[in-house]
Parts: C-alpha cells; structure tokens; sequence
C-alpha cells in the first residue's frame, strides 16, 4: 500500500509500504481475538469450539507472516545490508517460542471440563495479551526501523514485487486469513482502493466472491452499500 512520508524538510513523498495493510490487519485480529476470549460463554461447548478454532486459524495467520517476512523482506534486506534485519529476526524468535506456549494453552483449554474453563480460558488470556503487547512493539519496530531502511535500499518497484512474491505465496485456504482483518480494518478509502485494484487483476467470478465472502462479512452494512458501483 501507498503511504505518505513527510520528510525532515516537510515536503510530502509517496512510497510503497510493506507493512502497513498487513499489520493494521493482525492488530485488529489481535484486539477482536483478546475480547473473545475474556468474553465466551465457557458453559457452551458451541462457544469454546468457536474460540479455540478461531485462535487456531490465528496462529496460521501470525506463523505464516513470520514466514513471509523471513523469507522475503529479510533475505532481501541482507543481501543489500547484511545485518540490517537482525533487530527483527530477534523478535521472530521469540514469537516462535511464544506461538508454541500458546498452542499448550489453548490445548488445555480445548480439553478442559467445563468447571475449569474458566482457570484455562484465563491463563490463556493473559498469555496471549502479553503476546499482543510484544508483537505491537515488534510491528512498531519493523514500521519505523526497518521500512526507512527498505526504502533507502529498494524502490518502489522493487517492493512491490516482494510483495506480490508474498502475495503468491499464501495458500488459497490461508487467503482470507489475511483478507478479512485487512479489509474489517481499513479506512473506507483505502480498501476501496485496495479493492479496485484487485478486481482489475481478478476474474469477474473470483472478485464477486471475495466481496461477498470475505468483504460483506467484516465491514458495516452503509460501508458495503458505498461499494455498490465496485461491486456492479
């Protein structure tokens, strides 16, 4: 996506940003998943299968952005400036491990009686806000340390074609991971233009199932009537 830099002189300079979409995204996931949590009916079978699957499909989303980062941005980054990714790479370590303490937790929550539900589903809401409040620090790093450095490194084009490797590389089954907490955080401009831009790359069928699969479920109804003339 497209920012807007103000430079030290204050002129005002457009360039691509790896980050921003992505991360607006796995931060409005973080908070709706953490309100879950602290908030299910632990009596309801129904309910904690909802949760647990939903953390589940979560830590698909956050392992495979690691991924994606490591594989890409970071290779890339060292090729032109070895070392210039360490800062981040630390940080992707210690979410692996947390992931993995993460997943025991939720296990025994998945597993729990219901009389104790309610000890499991809070050790794992208080491990998991601690995760958030590290990763928000890690993403904040990555924002304002390494995309300077991106930017000095690589052009526009250039980045963009990282991202489209990116892109390229996520699973169908693991695309609307990453679209619906992107689209359900957007400003109402930025996903109509991220939007515009998709359907000029897609299939008329596949862009009519992304709207109505994955944009319809996660935006308010007046914000899915202002795209009427996008849909059509």
């Amino acid at each position: 996506m497209t920012i807007h830099e103000v430079t030290r002189n204050g002129a005002s300079t457009s360039r691509h940003d790896l980050y921003y979409g992505i991360h607006k995204g796995i931060r409005y996931a973080h908070c709706q998943l953490l309100m879950r949590l602290g908030s299910f009916d632990l009596d309801s079978d129904e309910a904690l299968d909802g949760v647990v699957g939903a953390m589940r499909d979560h830590f698909v989303l956050g392992r495979g952005h690691l991924e994606h980062e490591n594989h890409e941005i970071h290779t890339a980054l060292e090729m032109r400036r070895p070392g210039a990714s360490r800062v981040a790479e630390e940080g992707h370590e210690g979410h692996a491990r947390s992931f993995a303490e993460l997943e025991v937790l939720l296990d025994r929550l998945a597993k729990a009686p219901r009389g104790e539900r309610a000890y499991a589903a809070h050790a794992l809401y208080r491990r998991f806000a601690l995760f958030m409040a590290d990763d928000f620090e890690h993403m904040n790093e990555e924002e304002t340390i390494l995309q300077p450095v991106l930017h000095e490194l690589f052009d526009d084009g250039e980045l963009l074609e990282i991202e489209h490797r990116i892109v390229g590389s996520i699973p169908p089954e693991e695309m609307p991971l990453n679209l619906a907490p992107m689209m359900a955080s957007m400003h109402p401009d930025e996903r109509r233009k991220m939007l515009e831009g998709m359907k000029a790359g897609m299939p008329a069928e596949a862009f009519s199932g992304l709207m109505e699969g994955i944009v319809r479920p996660n935006i308010p109804a007046a914000e899915w009537d202002d795209l009427a003339e996008l849909r059509g």
